[in-house]
């Protein structure tokens, strides 16, 4: 089964390869929407600033302390134990228009982090959290798209951030 999911992820990478072309300005927004995510960076700003007002502190705290516990979890555990090849490491004739992340593929890192602050952002407002998923949407194909992750990496890193957001939303 995981060999059969395997080829269905190499044959849509290799798909999205064939189909990017070097001056597109889609790479350049692409490259934009995951750097400034990189670290979870964009939420980690948005956390902040949910935490400094009273009214909405709880929803700050809750992208934070899931924050800390993907970092465990995710980075710590699942990447060093699957120590999955990303795509331009299996493949290395595909281009990177990216710098090479350090640590392995599964699960994005990106899409986790995008993903568990769309629970706490969605329990503040259901505007904000959709407005939040569509970003974090967004995310997860840049991913797939700069040739970074799988998308079963992603969509791994969409659930894994997922329960971990609704979980923190809740006990929040």
């Amino acid at each position: 089964m995981l060999r059969f999911i395997s080829k269905i992820d190499d044959k849509i990478i290799n798909r999205i390869a064939s189909k990017r072309r070097p001056d597109s300005q889609m790479i350049d927004f692409l490259k934009f929407i995951s750097k400034i995510s990189n670290g979870g960076f964009i939420w980690l700003v948005i956390a902040a600033f949910l935490v400094l007002l009273p009214s909405t502190r709880e929803y700050g705290l809750a992208i934070l302390a899931g924050s800390v516990i993907y970092f465990v979890v995710g980075l710590l555990f699942i990447k060093k134990t699957t120590r999955r090849k990303r795509p331009f490491e299996k493949n290395r004739s595909l281009i990177l228009y990216t710098s090479k992340p350090k640590t392995s593929s599964f699960p994005s890192g990106h899409t986790a982090l995008a993903f568990l602050s769309v629970a706490a952002l969605f329990e503040l407002s259901p505007v904000i959290g959709i407005l939040a998923f569509l970003f974090a949407c967004l995310i997860a194909y840049s991913r797939i798209f700069l040739l970074l992750h799988y998308p079963t990496d992603v969509i791994g890193g969409a659930l894994l951030g997922s329960v971990i957001g609704v979980i923190c939303a809740l006990v929040i």
